[in-house]
């Protein structure tokens, strides 16, 4: 799944090109928000164009691993000064484990990261589950089952497609790499 669609995207170029598209589409110029409340569109703005976050240039890249992934985690701290909050993406393929309330499995509680180097990893608790000066996961899936904690890659369906048709170029260009390796003796008689 996750670990596949990543090595595509690294190695094939028509897998990168499938997520650029899909980018293209979805994001296209970008995303504009805004409100009627002059209050309100002045937090939007110094939130979506402060330097820790960046929104308008992360979009792209949030995205792309929604396309390849199927799930985007974003890590949020919020500021209790002035109440700005700051995002950070955590790669899906570094999540290996979501636990959901036993009542209720859209109800997430906690989100376990794999971190290099640690043993224990790290559990980060939902968004929801915290208080507003504490940092906190929030969790985004596309192509999910209904009843399913992971989401699936828009890639993911096309992969064995993308590794045929590579492996069908690689044998076009073997025969006639072949084919042309020969070498001919021509002899003219009564030259």
């Amino acid at each position: 799944g996750v670990a596949d669609s990543l090595e595509a995207w690294r190695h094939n170029p028509l897998a990168r090109r499938v997520v650029a598209l899909v980018t293209d589409y979805v994001v296209g110029d970008g995303i504009q928000i805004n409100s009627q409340l002059p209050e309100v569109d002045e937090f939007i703005r110094r939130l979506w164009g402060h330097p820790e976050n960046n929104l308008a240039l992360r979009l792209y890249a949030w995205c792309d691993e929604l396309t390849r992934a199927g799930e985007l985690f974003l890590v949020i701290a919020t500021n209790p000064a002035d109440g700005l909050s700051y995002f950070r993406g955590v790669p899906a393929s570094r999540i290996d484990r979501i636990e959901a309330d036993p009542e209720d499995c859209e109800r997430e509680l906690r989100y376990h990261e794999v971190v290099e180097g640690e043993l224990e990893g790290r559990w980060w608790p939902a968004a929801s589950q915290v208080g507003p000066a504490e940092m906190g996961m929030v969790h985004f899936a596309i192509n999910r089952p209904v009843g399913a904690l992971r989401g699936e890659g828009d890639l993911v369906p096309i992969l064995p497609w993308l590794r045929r048709y590579r492996e069908w170029l690689e044998d076009r260009v073997r025969v006639n790499r072949l084919r042309n390796s020969f070498v001919w003796q021509v002899k003219i008689a009564n030259a």
